[in-house]
């Protein structure tokens, strides 16, 4: 007590409030007898800052000024802090373009909040949310779900949430959504709805884009006959999409030896396929590519090439692996079809520069024989046994030059 005794409350008031202490105190006179209070921030002993509400009076029988402080720093606290979090909620609400508003049901006006008018695009000034300009503001196409009594509706089901598209100040479409709650008093009895719109337009275009493209990627896929593949090695799980209806899989599955596609591959080639495709997920390649073959659902052989991407981690274990199986039965058996060919045209070959050449030059010589020698010492019936005899080799090779001709063909 003796601290305090004697000293000017100005004395125990901190400097920032000096001079609102300082008027305060001025203004307390003979001529106002009234309380008045102010709130100021005060010093304690131990150095610590103590809001509290001062009330002042003065006392004409006493010729004093009265003083009762209450502290309120708790008070003061919780208004920073109440004020604080509807600064980060306004902050969070413009970020999501979230508007806010209530309307009392006694009443055809409804309370928005500075985003919800942001969102529709129009002035506080110019537009009074009632609720047929509200219904104004609904595309026509989606005014059926605001129709009959609202408050009906969320007394059945509770909240009540949508999407709906709206119509701007300025005449653009956007997308909305809406999330709409009935608050009640103590006997239940609805009073007030209250609810949040979000602009959703960014969201609702990207959804449009990605459908058309996955779209034109599955087309893609169908007109392509690829068989396109998500390995996730975390899980062990791989997933297949597209191909054609002559293979049949499961479209998700555990990666193992016994899976459905694995049971399409052809047995000679199974095993060659398994080891070289762990050999790459335990390496570093980041890609990975195998040309093998499948058993159709009808039995027959197919050509397919395996080609995947493997995206690995800081460590360099695989964590995502994305891959396409590609049909190249068609190319596979053109390019054998030119092997064959090749080599058709290159036994052609070889047999006219060297068998056609055995049976003519045996022709040749027995030409040449005879104008080298008298008739009369040749031995007629021998010499066109052999002329024959050539004569049938060299057709015999021609027949077989023209069959493997026509093989070419």
């Amino acid at each position: 007590l003796k601290e305090v005794t004697n000293r000017s409350i100005e004395d125990f008031v901190l400097e920032e409030d000096q001079k609102a202490i300082s008027g305060f105190l001025k203004n307390i006179t003979p001529l106002k007898t009234s309380k008045q209070s102010i709130e100021i921030r005060l010093i304690s002993k131990n150095k610590e800052t103590l809001w509290v509400q001062l009330n002042a009076r003065y006392s004409i029988q006493d010729d004093l000024i009265l003083f009762v402080a209450k502290d309120i720093s708790e008070q003061k606290e919780v208004q920073t802090n109440l004020a604080l979090a509807y600064d980060r909620l306004k902050s969070a609400q413009e970020m999501a373009k979230i508007g806010y508003w209530s309307k009392s049901l006694d009443s055809d006006i409804s309370e928005w909040s500075d985003e919800a008018y942001e969102i529709y695009g129009y002035p506080k000034e110019d537009f009074i949310p009632s609720t047929e300009n509200i219904i104004n503001t609904f595309h026509p196409d989606d005014r059926y779900m605001i129709t009959g009594k609202l408050e009906d509706n969320l007394m059945r089901d509770g909240v009540h949430q949508f999407e709906n598209r709206i119509i701007t100040a300025a005449g653009e479409t956007r997308w909305v959504y809406q999330r709409i709650n009935i608050i009640k008093d103590r006997k239940g009895t609805p009073k007030i709805l209250e609810g949040t719109v979000q602009d959703i337009t960014e969201r609702k275009d990207f959804e449009r884009q990605l459908a058309l493209s996955n779209r034109r990627f599955e087309l893609a896929i169908e007109a392509s006959n690829q068989v396109i593949w998500d390995y996730d090695p975390v899980a062990n799980s791989i997933t297949r999409g597209g191909g054609s209806s002559n293979l049949q899989f499961d479209n998700s599955e555990a990666f193992e030896l016994e899976n459905s596609w694995f049971h399409r591959i052809h047995p000679e080639d199974v095993q060659t396929v398994w080891e070289s495709i762990n050999k790459a997920m335990k390496g570093s390649s980041t890609i990975w590519e195998m040309e093998y073959r499948v058993l159709d659902i009808n039995g027959k052989i197919a050509y397919v090439n395996d080609k995947c991407a493997i995206l690995r981690d800081n460590s360099g274990s695989p964590i995502r692996v994305v891959g396409s199986i590609i049909d190249v039965t068609d190319s596979k058996l053109y390019l054998q079809k030119i092997e064959n060919q090749n080599k058709n045209l290159k036994e052609i070959a070889w047999m006219q520069s060297h068998v056609v050449r055995a049976p003519l030059a045996k022709l040749m010589g027995f030409v040449q024989l005879l104008n080298q020698t008298n008739h009369s010492d040749v031995d007629l019936e021998e010499m066109k046994s052999i002329i024959l005899e050539s004569a049938n080799d060299l057709d015999q090779i021609i027949k077989e030059i023209a069959k493997k001709t026509r093989e070419v063909e």
